[in-house]
């Protein structure tokens, strides 16, 4: 859709502002900005909108997930538009809505806020909000290890981007986000956005949803065979290479004569998951390590609560933060991404894929329980003061704002 004789854009957004969020897929409960940040938006008296593709399944770790067709839908005070879509993974695009402009005209929103500055729905959204004008905003989820230039393929196709839609983008959109700092690295030194057009809105967490219970952990330890007096290590999250569970397994090895259980919580491809039970059987640690699968996320405070030290030796996973919020001390490899998550003086970094510098940071831990609660207390606050929901939702409001 060719966009032309676009009126000047909004000096201000009312008071009360219709939001549209755009986001290339929506999935209730499995998705993790997408389903908070609208909602506590609306909250705060907005109408608020997410408008997404119809992708009608998809698949997490081998299971498929049913989602709702074209149509509209509400929840929790935010309507949802799926609309028809295609996938065309042959040109790179994974999906691509061709209804998307059309569908923006119609609803005449304040702030149009795309999520993820590499789909091109982005670009899409941001020359749209040129033609009505209103104000764009388009977030970056670049991570520790989820952008990778490993083929001469990817690397003509991101030469392209960034000489091509990155200065189209430049013109139509009036600011960008980084969810973490290795983000914001990423716009300023990859995307040569100036500074004074990014801002800092990170991924945050339901503190009501993980409160610090720890006074309950008794129970939770008994069920799973883990003796009171051990060190207990969690860590939680999809599980894929990115995640370097197996260099976690390899500094366990080293400890394997101390007070120390490690639990595992969640799935991964089925030949990762083989491999890591392989490792623990064949380091001799079997009754050292649980692994636990999948548990509903409602119930996973209960195990966050039962441990001492969260540790997530590889990319960044949103269970860092649900796991500050009940008041973990943690253990992070070093990288812009995760270090922020320990700034706080709630936790501990190693040079990733390090296993001495692991094992000695565990070791630390276990044997400075003052550390443990100096850290545990410094956690919660960090949550409560910078990760919490609302906090996070009134400041984008702000953002918008300002632009």
């Amino acid at each position: 859709m060719v966009l032309i004789d676009s009126p000047s854009k909004m000096a201000d957004p009312p008071l009360q502002m219709k939001i549209v969020h755009v986001t290339p897929t929506y999935i209730p409960q499995l998705g993790y900005q997408e389903n908070y940040l609208p909602f506590e938006q609306a909250k705060r008296g907005h109408e608020v909108h997410i408008l997404t593709s119809n992708s009608s399944r998809v698949s997490i770790h081998n299971d498929d997930i049913s989602l709702p067709d074209v149509g509209t839908y509400r929840r929790n005070n935010v309507t949802i538009h799926r609309i028809p879509s295609y996938s065309i993974d042959q040109l790179g695009v994974k999906i691509f809505s061709p209804h998307l402009e059309s569908r923006l005209v119609k609803e005449k929103p304040d702030i149009i806020h795309s999520h993820e500055i590499t789909n091109i729905s982005s670009l899409r959204a941001s020359l749209s909000a040129s033609f009505l004008g209103c104000k764009s905003i388009v977030d970056v989820h670049i991570d520790n290890d989820n952008f990778k230039l490993d083929s001469c393929l990817k690397k003509c196709l991101f030469n392209t981007y960034r000489k091509i839609i990155v200065p189209v983008m430049m013109e139509s959109t009036d600011g960008f986000l980084a969810v973490n700092p290795e983000a914001k690295i990423f716009l300023e030194e990859e995307l040569s956005i100036p500074r004074d057009r990014i801002d800092f809105l990170p991924l945050g967490v339901d503190i009501d949803e993980f409160p610090d219970m720890s006074s309950s952990s008794q129970i939770t330890r008994e069920d799973l065979g883990i003796p009171q007096e051990d060190l207990l290590a969690i860590t939680v999250g999809n599980l894929n290479e990115t995640k370097d569970i197996d260099i976690l397994l390899e500094s366990m090895k080293k400890l394997s004569d101390e007070s120390l259980h490690l639990l595992i919580i969640g799935t991964g491809p089925k030949e990762y998951m083989k491999e890591l039970k392989h490792r623990v059987k064949s380091n001799g640690i079997d009754e050292k390590v649980t692994f636990l699968g999948v548990v509903p996320h409602e119930e996973l405070h209960q195990y966050y609560n039962a441990a001492d030290i969260g540790i997530w030796p590889g990319k960044l996973g949103v269970s860092i933060i649900e796991a500050i919020s009940t008041g973990l001390p943690i253990i992070v490899c070093s990288s812009p991404a995760t270090e922020y998550y320990a700034s706080y003086d709630n936790g501990l970094t190693f040079d990733r894929g390090n296993q001495k510098e692991l094992r000695d940071r565990i070791s630390k831990y276990m044997r400075c329980e003052e550390l443990r609660q100096k850290h545990a207390k410094n956690s919660r606050e960090f949550a409560a003061e910078n990760l919490a929901w609302p906090e996070i939702a009134e400041k984008s409001l702000n953002i918008y704002k300002g632009h």
